[in-house]
């Protein structure tokens, strides 16, 4: 009899590990780019601040001289953001390959050594898809997502300091709308990361599938059930792709949403600056918090809807056990089908329970029909 596999870690301690093994090593080139982040904020508030009196230094009528020195200066600003985010951008990609690449030798390193009789009741597909896709997604979060949060989270408050000190009227009057704007982004942001969490579940079965088709292609020849064997595996693709395609849709749907809310906060802005205009308030005092208003920025918004879109890895990876967490996923015949763990309510008839939510919600047949 083979023990029972042991219960799989909660997240907090997996992440925990995944941050001691992996990067932890790599430690100054990570906190390098998150330098490169901050200075690239840091260079982006300096050239927001120098348009207030570079803007009323136009409007006073002042010397050309004094202009030319001040648009030189905001240029040389310009040219040392953009090597600072390349250098963000160089660094956090190189990290994060390489730490993809020790996981996935690790990976392959505890498959060959863990058990024959745990290694049988898991696919090898379900290997293969932690592997290629899920491993990736370590990559987006401890680099590319930690560096951007920082940069724009840096930045945010740098442009809400500067905003408090020359309006505090602007600054309730973004206030007032930003709860919407990230209740927005919340939601699409839950929408993303249940697509995601899905299309990781139908890549390991697609990678189970494939491997099926390719194993038994002998018998698949014989009995001449070619059309049969690619009508299973593109059921499996459908699938697949229907997740997919929800999650990209969820994610490129907040942009928009963003700017229609942020074109009616400008509208509100543009009231409350004529209202402004009466009492002497100067053109360089709109255009400087405006330049980079908060939350205006792509990459945030992206890295907002994206940050719950990863999940980590249905591997406990090489911190013990090379076993999936959905490792419970068997296959019988040739389709793949969750075991009882994953819904406990199996056996049950389609009746009274179907109808009630919160079966439905916990059902994975009955959530990928709605």
């Amino acid at each position: 009899m083979t023990a029972p596999a042991p219960a799989a870690p909660p997240t907090r301690a997996l992440l925990t590990r995944v941050v001691r093994t992996y990067v932890a090593p790599h430690w100054k080139g990570l906190a390098f780019a998150t330098l490169c982040a901050a200075l690239a904020a840091g260079l982006t508030f300096a050239i927001t601040y120098m348009l207030k009196p570079f803007l009323n230094g136009m409007d006073r009528g002042a010397d050309l001289a004094a202009i030319l020195r001040t648009a030189g200066l905001i240029a040389v600003l310009g040219v040392l953001r953009a090597l600072a985010l390349a250098g963000q951008v160089r660094v956090s990609s190189r990290l994060g390959h390489v730490m993809v690449g020790e996981i996935q030798a690790d990976l392959l390193d505890r498959a060959v050594r863990a058990d024959l009789a745990r290694l049988r009741n898991t696919h090898t597909g379900g290997f293969v898809s932690s592997m290629l896709y899920d491993v990736d997604k370590v990559r987006e979060a401890t680099t590319t997502g930690l560096v951007n949060w920082t940069q724009n989270g840096l930045l945010l408050l740098a442009m809400l300091g500067l905003m408090v000190a020359q309006d505090l009227g602007l600054v309730v009057l973004v206030l007032l709308a930003a709860p919407l704007a990230f209740e927005t982004i919340r939601k699409f942001s839950n929408r993303t990361a249940r697509a995601a969490n899905d299309a990781m579940v139908e890549t390991s079965a697609l990678s189970t599938a494939i491997l099926e088709s390719l194993d038994g292609v002998k018998v698949i020849k014989l009995e001449n059930r070619e059309a049969a064997e690619r009508e299973r595996v593109g059921k499996v693709i459908g699938r697949r792709q229907h997740f997919l395609i929800k999650g990209s849709n969820a994610k490129n749907l907040v942009q928009p949403t963003s700017e229609l809310i942020m074109t009616l906060l400008i509208a509100a802005i543009l009231a409350y600056a004529g209202w402004r205009a009466t009492t002497g308030a100067t053109c360089g005092a709109w255009m400087s918090p405006r330049a980079r208003r908060p939350g205006s920025s792509p990459s945030l918004r992206r890295r907002m809807a994206s940050s719950r879109s990863w999940r980590w890895p249905r591997a406990t990876w090489c911190c013990g056990r090379v076993e999936s967490r959905g490792s419970s996923r068997t296959v019988k015949g040739s389709t793949s089908s969750r075991s009882s763990t994953s819904c406990r309510r199996r056996s049950a008839p389609w009746g009274r329970r179907a109808r009630s939510w919160r079966w439905r919600r916990t059902c994975p047949r009955t959530r990928m029909k709605t």
